[in-house]
């Protein structure tokens, strides 16, 4: 069923502790959808120390009291860059893509970098999003560019 984009005005707002609940299988889906299997349990866990963390901040679109789309952001410091913000997750339900919701989530998400006062701001696009989703085109709209750096990780957790 297609969802009518005109009939109810969009809320933002900051995630909070009582928003886990809905917000869990969200964060699941949309790991899902860029291929990479998660530990819901550990997700839950790492949401709540998120959410916890003034270092941490994720912003809900509603519809009503249903959450439909999140951006979260992370701020790290650094003797590069000083404070620099992270743009980790950005995620719209199928049902309400297409009505400019990634781009009110991304200033709702580069406005809190401002207010906090970083100096950078980074995102980490997969290889799924950059082929299938186009978001290195999506990102570049917003003055992001290709930093030619590899990024590399170690896990320092058993995967379970």
């Amino acid at each position: 069923m297609s969802h009518d984009k005109t009939m109810t005005k969009t809320a933002f707002r900051k995630a909070e502790r009582s928003d886990t609940d809905q917000l869990t299988p969200l964060f699941c889906r949309f790991f899902d959808e860029e291929g990479m299997a998660v530990d819901p349990a550990r997700l839950t866990e790492n949401l709540g120390r998120m959410l916890d963390d003034s270092r941490a901040h994720i912003v809900l679109a509603l519809e009503g009291t249903a959450i439909i789309g999140f951006v979260s952001i992370t701020l790290t410091i650094g003797v590069e860059f000083g404070l620099a913000a992270e743009i980790e997750d950005l995620y719209v339900v199928p049902d309400h893509r297409g009505c400019g919701l990634s781009r009110q989530l991304m200033e709702q998400a580069l406005a809190w970098c401002e207010a906090e006062e970083a100096s950078e701001v980074i995102v980490v696009i997969t290889p799924t999003g950059r082929d299938d989703q186009g978001l290195a085109d999506f990102y570049a709209k917003f003055g992001f560019s290709d930093s030619e750096r590899l990024v590399m990780y170690r896990s320092l957790r058993p995967s379970a």
